[in-house]
């Protein structure tokens, strides 16, 4: 094959000489829709027999990875008791700090048990007054009976001091406060062991 420029020729002499073999061609390039044809996409998508069980199984893994994190949030996030007790110990360093807030002290006390008695007990302590909770007290049981009889009348001495507290400026005495605290103790232990009890 004769062309004007040498190497535009020696690059078209292979094809050419393809083209001459095909029988019949006559050495037209009629032959070369063989030579270079394009392999049928089946054989070019092979890949994805295996990638597509690949990514099904990522994704499988990282749903349950995130499941697993999420759990393990859930698990380690601390309970009603946690919580009350937490509150109920920075009441405690708060009264007995040097220079402490009497009255962020009884915030703090009345917090930890108006938390958890919302939280296990199922009443409505958080949006109660110190007087309206003292009525539900008195009108309602939670748990078995005998922790009401047991806990309400400390209960509602612990809500009224700490109001005193909080705005008439009378601090609770020291061995109040000591009683007061003990109950809330008390009263988170009683709760903790019947709701573990009736869970068996």
């Amino acid at each position: 094959m004769k062309t004007p420029f040498p190497i535009l020729g020696a690059a078209l002499a292979p094809i050419h000489g393809i083209a001459a073999q095909q029988p019949g061609s006559g050495g037209d390039i009629r032959g070369l829709h063989d030579a270079l044809a394009i392999p049928a996409a089946g054989a070019g998508m092979a890949w994805l027999w295996w990638a597509v069980p690949v990514a099904v199984c990522g994704l499988g893994l990282c749903s349950w990875w995130l499941a697993a994190r999420k759990l393990g949030r859930q698990t380690d996030a601390p309970g009603p008791a946690d919580v009350a007790r937490a509150t109920l110990s920075r009441a405690d360093a708060e009264r007995l700090a040097a220079g402490g807030d009497p009255a962020l002290a009884a915030v703090l006390l009345q917090a930890a048990l108006r938390s958890y008695l919302q939280a296990r007990c199922e009443l409505p302590a958080e949006a109660r007054t110190a007087h309206e909770l003292a009525e539900v007290l008195q009108a309602e049981a939670f748990g078995e009976p005998s922790l009401l009889r047991r806990f309400a009348p400390q209960v509602i001495r612990l809500l009224h001091a700490c109001d005193d507290a909080v705005y008439a400026q009378q601090p609770i005495g020291a061995a109040e406060w000591g009683e007061f605290s003990a109950t809330v103790d008390q009263l988170i232990d009683a709760r903790e062991r019947e709701l573990a009890g009736a869970a068996r």
